[in-house]
């Protein structure tokens, strides 16, 4: 018998727990592409956890930065506020062109990895980036 049931998103350097009204990101213990556990791929894990952490809170009152609950020093745990999806592809191409054009941020980092995917919609629409590691 299940008791709970939620969505896990493998993603390429974590795994990403979908929740209601958050995401928990952990460590991968292996490569998205190889499925065998080895120690370097977790190391690299953390080490992504730790760069989001880093970005989060250096950025935190910036908009288009996500809401971060908490996470650890070590990179074991991220927990963040959850996004919707957009609801089409021109919406994204229009919010994320605003992004760029009116953020104090380098335009380098919105770039970084910068697919539909890895940005979100926060309750007033706004453009969010969900993955900074």
């Amino acid at each position: 018998m299940k008791f709970f049931t939620f969505p896990i998103n493998p993603g390429t350097t974590r795994n990403i727990l979908i929740f209601k009204h958050f995401v928990i990101k952990l460590p991968r213990t292996c490569s998205w592409d190889l499925w065998k556990p080895n120690l370097s791929d977790f190391k690299a894990s953390l080490a992504v956890n730790r760069l989001e952490r880093k970005n989060i809170k250096q950025n935190q009152d910036v908009p288009g930065i996500p809401k971060l609950y908490f996470s650890d020093p070590f990179g074991f745990i991220v927990i963040m506020k959850r996004y919707r999806k957009f609801d089409s592809v021109a919406q994204y191409v229009k919010l994320y062109d605003e992004l760029i054009k009116t953020s104090r941020l380098e335009k380098e980092f919105w770039e970084n990895d910068a697919c539909i995917s890895n940005f979100g919609l926060d309750e007033n629409n706004q453009i969010v980036k969900i993955d900074l590691g």
